[in-house]
């Protein structure tokens, strides 16, 4: 699947920049 896990996603905002 394409989508994205939970736990990816949290990865994802928690590198995000500000």
């Amino acid at each position: 699947d394409g989508a994205l896990r939970p736990s990816e996603l949290e990865d994802l905002f928690s590198t995000a920049p500000e």
